[in-house]
């Protein structure tokens, strides 16, 4: 069965077949969500994504908590489910889920722009491989960053791209079309300002290279540019680090011998050198035979120029430097290798006949749940909280609702402590977003014969007390007690 849209541009009589293909989407992104964050969850789990519980139940504002400058859009819709653990799995799910929804888009998008079919099957059979290749081919840190760690990729890229398919794609008459799409792109915007980057480049090809559309992506160009780039306004303006569009060519070349080697971790090397060395002989293969399309040469040279352009410009920058280069930071040249492998494969099945091509769809699909099957394990035995259960044991003994040191053990002890009982960090980074909430709970606490006391982990006692004394603007001392393994325990002054 045809259809000519993932979502607004089905023909008339196929909504009830996009929204089976929808709900179909939705739940392999859970169970590949699921299964990632078993697989990697364990070991790499950090504070970054039980900080995102925190936000949702303390303080649901959809903007600025900490050095977070941007859209909370996650934790805000989060925010109604008030079980810690059940809070925190419905927001894995939403992340991970967009990244997978996100491989659906691009898969249909590859369907018709290269091999020129808007058949269902072929939609399928390109998010099936685009699927099982990024699977295969990264390192089990990138699965888990991508999809479980709660970075904004995923759904800003999403939202962009739903945004980009209503504005371009739809006619401008249809009112609520254009309506969800410009509230899809300010969204994405401000969860992921460099998409700028991405959709404006996105625009400027459309109109280059499709006549057909070229009026409305021109039109959509300056509003999309408008959706990203009204966040990192507002990010200036308030405090905090304000490098993000600051670089630093006087070290070039080191920069871009870091951002190498950091972008290879995300990649498994095995799987990595095997699918390279199939895509490369798919398409030399093709291009001997007169096989290689015009179209996909062209959208190859297309991304690859890209992402060329965006790995050089990335690499200078001072922001991406000061978080290490991590790989993150490079997302779009990562979905392009995912890409470039994928097609030239999907070049040999799409001649294929009906029959082998929902094989190869089912293959892939069920390849990648195998290649990602873990035993599941609850959120206790992942060592973000492992590490620091022993300190919100004691923490619950003594009544301590506050928690101040180092970041990556401050954040999964309020995780693990506001299962029970009303926790703070006050730990500077991200604490600041939360301030009323922490003066509302030291006021309730001096109302009663109980101290404001505090957990000091993994951190000098100066450190915990000048984070402390900064957040309430009133002093802290050291205070007996016993808390565990690095670990002091402060106290206000009355």
């Amino acid at each position: 069965m045809n259809f000519r849209g993932f979502l607004s541009d089905a023909p008339r009589g196929n909504q009830a077949v996009v929204l089976m293909d929808l709900i179909l989407i939705a739940i392999i992104g859970c169970v590949i969500t699921i299964l990632s964050l078993f697989k990697g969850g364990p070991d790499l789990m950090n504070a970054d994504t039980p900080i995102l519980s925190v936000m949702s139940l303390q303080n649901p504002t959809l903007f600025f908590w900490g050095t977070n400058r941007f859209i909370n859009l996650i934790p805000f819709l989060a925010s109604p489910i008030r079980q810690p653990d059940t809070n925190l799995l419905f927001q894995i799910l939403l992340f991970g889920g967009s990244f997978i929804g996100l491989l659906a888009l691009l898969g249909r998008t590859i369907a018709e722009l290269v091999f020129a079919s808007t058949r269902r099957l072929d939609a399928w059979l390109c998010f099936a491989a685009l699927l099982f290749t990024f699977l295969a081919i990264s390192s089990r840190f990138a699965i888990h960053v991508f999809v479980v760690e709660g970075q904004p990729y995923g759904p800003s890229m999403l939202l962009m791209g739903l945004g980009l398919l209503g504005l371009i794609r739809s006619g401008w008459s249809r009112w609520p079309v254009v309506a969800a799409s410009l509230v899809a792109v300010l969204l994405a915007g401000g969860l992921n300002p460099s998409l700028m980057i991405v959709s404006g480049t996105i625009c400027i090809a459309a109109a280059i290279f499709s006549p057909a559309h070229r009026t409305r992506a021109l039109l959509a160009l300056p509003l999309v540019t408008f959706g990203c780039a009204v966040w990192l306004l507002i990010a200036a303006l308030v405090p905090g680090p304000n490098f993000y569009v600051n670089f630093a060519p006087d070290a070039a070349w080191w920069n871009l011998g870091q951002s190498v080697t950091f972008l290879l971790n995300a990649y498994d090397p095995l799987g990595f050198r095997i699918g390279a060395w199939l895509a490369l002989a798919a398409f030399v293969v093709a291009c001997f035979r007169g096989q290689s399309g015009r179209a996909g040469s062209r959208l190859a040279i297309l991304i690859i120029l890209f992402a060329l352009g965006w790995f050089l410009l990335l690499s200078q920058s001072a922001w991406v430097a000061a978080n290490a280069w991590h790989f993150r930071y490079f997302y779009p040249v990562i979905l392009t290798m995912v890409i470039l492998i994928a097609t030239p494969l999907l070049a040999w099945i799409m001649r294929a006949g009906r029959p082998t091509r929902i094989a190869a769809t089912l293959a892939f699909l069920a390849g990648g749940v195998l290649m990602n099957l873990a035993p599941p394990r609850p959120f206790d035995e992942f060592s973000a909280f492992a590490r620091v259960a022993e300190n919100a044991a004691a923490a619950r003994t003594q009544d301590i609702q506050f928690v101040a040191g180092d970041f990556w053990y401050v954040w999964p002890t309020v995780f693990l402590l506001q299962r029970d009982t009303p926790a703070f960090g006050l730990e500077d980074v991200r604490a600041i977003g939360n301030r009323d909430g922490v003066m509302r709970a030291i006021a309730a606490l001096e109302q009663t014969p109980k101290k404001p006391r505090g957990l000091c982990l993994n951190a000098e006692p100066d450190r915990c007390l000048r984070q402390a004394s900064l957040l309430t603007d009133r002093p802290w001392r050291a205070s007996a007690g016993q808390c565990g393994a690095r670990c002091t325990i402060i106290e206000l002054v009355p």
